[in-house]
């Protein structure tokens, strides 16, 4: 199957490049975060989050805790939990990532991205708050609609999470789908 292939092909790349430049290497790093994506759009969640959380931590110890791909990593997990069900643990690694002294650091998208999220795990665990962080997301996400017509879907409708999903994509620089055609 392609994806064992592309998996043990990643796993290879990220092994000589953890025994040419270590584990705390940032190259590796990025490396493991691919192999960690690759497990999750295999349908292999429970690996991609061990994965994926080895990632936090090499990352938080390299580039530090408010680093933006380290929140990007955090908040990548967080999505994973939402997606299991685990929604305390979902808002506890969101709030981690909202937090004043991450904010600073993160760019506007992450932290709009973040608060969907955690409006959508607030909703499901019953809390009153959802609404308000759900609808900071969503003025964000209408200032870029505004300020970016035609960037997000490709005129076609999407809903909140995949127009956030986009603006992560565009604004870091990792464009994929409909905006890699623009």
């Amino acid at each position: 199957m392609k994806v064992d292939e592309a998996l043990r092909f990643v796993h290879k790349g990220a092994d000589l490049q953890k025994t040419h430049c270590g584990p705390l290497n940032s190259l590796y790093i990025s490396y493991k975060f691919r192999v960690g994506l690759l497990f999750y759009y295999a349908g292999k969640v429970d690996e991609a989050l061990v994965v994926l959380n080895e990632v936090y931590n090499a990352s938080k110890q390299v580039n530090g805790e408010s680093n933006a791909r380290t929140l990007d990593t955090h908040y990548f997990i967080a999505g994973i939990l939402m997606g299991q069900g685990k929604n305390a643990e979902a808002r506890n690694t969101l709030e981690l990532c909202l937090e004043p002294k991450n904010c600073v650091m993160w760019s506007e998208v992450g932290i709009a991205m973040a608060e969907y999220r955690l409006g959508i795990v607030l909703s499901a665990l019953g809390d009153a708050a959802a609404d308000e962080h759900i609808n900071v997301a969503r003025s964000t996400r209408e200032r870029y609609l505004r300020d970016y017509p035609d960037r997000f879907g490709g005129g076609k409708r999407m809903d909140d999470q995949a127009i956030h999903d986009q603006m992560c994509s565009f604004w870091h620089g990792r464009v994929t789908s409909v905006m890699k055609q623009w």
